[in-house]
């Protein structure tokens, strides 16, 4: 009989599970790294979006900025910046080219910062960085820029000439609230013989000035500007389409720029030539016409028309005669020629606006007063309707010691006229003149003080630097 073999199997289970320990403990560690790739991965993911991300804001917040003007430009400080997301931090930086035309072509346009492209572009090119720990990633985006119209601010200068405007012999044109006596034409501004202007001057046409002329604020014209003798500009000198020339006596307090040529004088801060500006913008004489509910919202409740032309009883002379005992804000319509000569004196006890299709003159000491300390406005309007432009008359004419009183009885007055005003030889008056043409001097002073006309007519505002700009995105797009 054959014996059985014996075969010993222990120790196979422990050996077993050993293996399976060994293959549990590899898979472990397979796992904790794939494990830690992908946490890696996930945060270097999360970077690289919070970099496109801080990328967009940037251009986003440039965008919102372009509602504005001046516009941003590369350099500007508020083109840089970081996001807060805590805790890590991301930052974006932003450069951009205006362009003068959609769609975009030649060379972008000049742009400085803090003061804005040099002409009204009609494109930009916006490009943003934006940097993390995960590395850099860079937005782009095209946007047309449709300009935003610059509103007229309303009467806010101390005077306005539509066309054209004289000037001669030591006029003095004071501020209301320091150096804002502005004063604007359509025509040409010339300014000689002693003159000061404590505010702005914009011109359409060209500049020359001789014989102690001085702007306390900025000069801006389109066309050339001319000095000879001792003249000074307060801040800056500008020309959108012309040449400047300065006198060896002239300084000018800030920036010369020109256009075309730039040369003598004195320029405190920076001079710049052949420079690309915006033409200085163009505005026509406000349309005033009467309004009886527009000057009875204004509070003047009285309001008269009358068109006998005597001096006498019932006429309209006797009614500016009655102002000197009213109660009421009164509005006197006629179609008169009012003139008043000699020693005249016209006492206001109220607020008087005289509309005349006739106009104004008055000569040889004719002043007008208010009855007590308590200011009072005269409104000497010759209405838009009553003539077509260009014209002479019906206009104001006011010489030989005319005086609206700006101290003890204090009267300030609006001169308005589609024609002409002419103010000269020792007259003054608190106020301000809006004309077609305005001529002015032999000592001349004008205080500028802003009133408003009821129920004006504001024509749009044509060039000049936009209000900002309203915008279509045509692109927005990570590029490399």
């Amino acid at each position: 009989m054959r014996k059985a073999l014996w075969r010993d199997d222990s120790g196979v289970a422990l050996i077993t599970v050993m293996l399976l320990v060994l293959v549990a403990v590899v898979l472990s560690a397979v796992v904790f790294q794939l494990a830690l790739h992908n946490q890696d991965s996930s945060s270097l993911n999360r970077k690289r979006v919070q970099s496109i991300a801080t990328a967009e804001a940037g251009i986003d917040l440039t965008l919102a900025r372009l509602s504005t003007v001046p516009s941003p430009c590369t350099g500007d400080a508020e083109l840089t910046g970081q996001s807060h997301t805590s805790p890590a931090v991301s930052t974006y930086t932003v450069t951009i080219d205006y362009y003068a035309t959609y769609p975009t072509s030649g060379s972008p346009l000049q742009c400085t910062a803090g003061s804005g492209p040099t002409s009204t572009p009609a494109a930009a090119v916006i490009s943003a960085v934006g940097t993390s720990h995960g590395g850099p990633r860079k937005m782009q985006s095209l946007v047309r820029l449709n300009p935003i119209p610059v509103a007229d601010p309303g009467f806010n200068r101390a005077i306005f000439s539509s066309r054209q405007m004289s000037v001669s012999n030591s006029p003095n044109i004071y501020g209301f609230n320091g150096n804002d006596a502005d004063i604007y034409t359509n025509g040409d501004f010339s300014c000689s013989n002693s003159q000061t202007y404590y505010g702005s001057v914009v011109a359409q046409g060209t500049a020359t000035m001789a014989n102690s002329c001085s702007v306390r604020q900025d000069l801006y014209v389109a066309d050339n500007v001319t000095t000879s003798g001792h003249n000074d500009i307060g801040h800056d000198l500008k020309t959108s389409g012309g040449n400047i020339s300065l006198n060896k006596n002239t300084t000018v307090g800030h920036d010369a720029i020109a256009a075309g040529t730039n040369s003598g004088g004195t320029v405190a801060n920076t001079r710049v030539s052949n420079a690309t500006l915006a033409a200085p913008p163009r505005r026509d004489l406000p349309q005033v016409n009467f309004s009886a509910s527009a000057w009875q919202a204004a509070g003047y409740t009285s309001q008269i028309t009358n068109n006998n032309c005597t001096t006498g009883s019932g006429g309209v002379y006797e009614e500016i005669s009655n102002m000197s005992s009213a109660t009421a804000p009164t509005v006197i319509q006629t179609s008169c020629a009012l003139s008043w000569a000699n020693n005249t004196t016209i006492t206001l006890n109220n607020n008087l606006a005289i509309f005349s299709t006739g106009g104004f003159s008055a000569v040889n000491n004719f002043t007008v007063k208010s009855s007590g300390s308590t200011r009072r406005d005269l409104y000497l309007i010759v209405p838009f309707a009553a003539a077509t432009q260009p014209c002479t008359t019906p206009g104001i004419t006011l010489s030989n010691r005319t005086t609206f009183n700006n101290t003890t009885n204090p009267i300030r007055v609006m001169m308005y006229t589609p024609c002409s005003i002419t103010v000269s030889n020792k007259s003054s008056f608190s106020g301000q003149i809006y004309a077609d043409n305005v001529t002015y001097g032999n000592n001349f002073d004008m205080y500028y003080s802003p009133m408003n006309i009821a129920g004006t007519v504001f024509p749009p505002v044509s060039g000049g630097t936009p209000a900002g700009f309203s915008i279509d995105t045509i692109y927005k797009r990570e590029t490399t």
